[in-house]
């Protein structure tokens, strides 16, 4: 069998493996003419998303170039501790995610074409055919939407699914050398504040990765953040 991927991000390059372990050839097909070596923020798997990787055996290639997160604490607007749990997860910035499992198809000699934006898709005598943007056609056994939010394939297969909706939350991401606050080496340190939440980990390496997540619908600007987090009395602002 063949399978056709739409979608050269994260979830395709996981797809492609899954497959190759099942026996099931497969060709990647990404709408960008480049990678996303240097796109997106950071993130941390949680066990449960490192044991979906373990089962397809890219657990070793993500934990090679992330740091372990081994405990979420929690904390309110005074800065008190709530709680703290043991955890079993691994941070990285996405990039290093999916340059990570983009090598690991390199590795298994997995395809992927760029510059590939998907067009339409109809059923053969034998499959699916799907037609990209450029005119060019593939022929496979069945088609995998992995194209994101967005997602045109998801479109193709039901043209009335719902559209994305914007759920009224922001998030900002930033890094900083800072040491003027209490560094958080051993923990993911999540901080309930008044108006917004804040959390942050400190890498190995001395950097705080931090993100901060606010009620805001439009895009918000670093005042906006400020504004929500400067009555608390945290180091967040």
């Amino acid at each position: 069998m063949k399978a056709i991927i739409i979608g050269g991000g994260v979830a395709g390059a996981v797809t492609a493996v899954a497959l190759r372990r099942a026996g099931i050839s497969s060709v990647v097909y990404e709408a960008y003419p480049t990678g996303a070596d240097d796109i997106g923020a950071f993130l941390t798997i949680m066990s449960n998303g490192m044991d979906a990787l373990r089962a397809v055996d890219l657990h070793q290639p993500v934990i090679d170039v992330a740091f372990p997160a081994t405990a979420v604490e929690l904390r309110n607007s005074e800065f008190e501790v709530l709680g703290r749990n043991p955890t079993n997860g691994y941070t990285l910035k996405r990039a290093q995610l999916y340059r990570a499992l983009h090598d690991s198809m390199t590795i298994q000699d997995i395809p992927l074409e760029h510059d590939k934006a998907f067009g339409t898709a109809e059923l053969t005598p034998d499959g699916v055919r799907v037609t990209f943007a450029d005119g060019t056609t593939a022929d496979g056994d069945f088609v995998v939407g992995a194209d994101g939010i967005y997602s045109t394939t998801r479109r193709a297969i039901d043209p009335t699914a719902p559209e994305p909706r914007n759920t009224g939350i922001t998030v900002a991401y930033g890094y900083t050398r800072a040491t003027s606050f209490d560094l958080s080496k051993e923990a993911y340190r999540f901080v309930s504040g008044s108006k917004a939440m804040f959390g942050y980990t400190t890498a190995p390496d001395g950097e705080t990765w931090w993100f901060s997540r606010a009620p805001r619908t439009e895009t918000p600007t670093k005042d906006y953040f400020l504004a929500q987090l400067a009555a608390d009395r945290t180091p967040a602002a």
